[in-house]
Parts: structure tokens; sequence; C-alpha cells
């Protein structure tokens, strides 16, 4: 595109490709000149400045999704990658504990019967054969997955 006369640009001016930049420009009120070896320089610092910019997010990206796995969304509660299940002798009560013994036992919301754990799921029956599941962490947000099934693993 071929703008005649002078452009005059309030704000930023931002280039995602290659520029080629003939003549004189004024920065601050100082004049310089602009040839193809200055062009050439600053198209290959912006393009490596660039490249290290896209890098640099593209490994804070990967870190903070593993981090995030480790975060229990409803609680923002820090949750260590092995967990426990039982379930109390008389209610069914519910209950998790961190796999290394660390921590106490933590009650949630519901009662089963059996309590078995998959990759991404808590399963459990109740007494009246009813099959639930809770996707992990699993805070008792149990969801009815039918039956009737006296037990799941």
């Amino acid at each position: 595109m071929k703008i005649p006369g002078n452009l005059t640009i309030d704000g930023d001016l931002v280039v995602n490709k290659n520029s080629n930049v003939k003549g004189t420009a004024k920065r601050n009120g100082s004049t310089f000149a602009l040839d193809s070896t200055l062009s050439s320089r600053l198209n290959s610092a912006t393009n490596s400045l660039t490249s290290k910019i896209n890098s640099t997010e593209s490994r804070l990206t990967t870190k903070l999704n593993a981090h995030k796995t480790l975060i229990d969304e409803n609680t923002k509660e820090r949750v260590k990658p092995g967990v426990i299940w039982g379930l109390h002798s008389i209610d069914g009560s519910i209950w998790w504990r961190n796999e290394d013994g660390n921590g106490a036992w933590n009650k949630i919301q519901g009662g089963l019967r059996n309590i078995s754990q998959g990759k991404k799921y808590v399963w459990g029956t109740n007494v009246h054969n009813q099959v639930f599941k809770c996707m992990k962490p699993c805070r008792g947000h149990w969801e009815l997955q039918g039956g009737p099934m006296r037990y799941v693993t």
C-alpha cells in the first residue's frame, strides 16, 4: 500500500513482519539516517527478542499448568498427589487423607458402602446400590451414575 504525503501516527506502531525503512527518522527532535544495515539489525533484534519472549511464555505456561493440577478449584487448597480414602465403619461417612500419612483425616459430604479411585474420579456405591462418581480432587460433589451395583473398582 502506498500512502502519498505525510503520515502521522498517534500511539504505538506494531510491525508483525519484517519492515524496510529508508531515508531519515526523527526521535525526540533528533534526526538520524536509516540504511538497510540498520533496518536489518533492527529486524533481527526484534525477531530474536520475540523468539525469546515466546519461549519464556511457553515454559511459564507449562509450569503454571503443572501447578494448577495440584490446586483444588473449589477450595484453593493445596492437595498432595497421593490421596487415600476411607469409609466410617458405622455410618459410611467419607474420609480422605494424604497417602504419605501427613495431615489429618478429612471428612467430606456423602455416605457410601464402598469406595474406589480411578485416574480422574473417585467412585462408590451406597446402601441403595446406587453408583456415584466425584472428580478428583474430590471434596463431596458426587454425581449419580445409576445402578444397581453393590461394588465398583
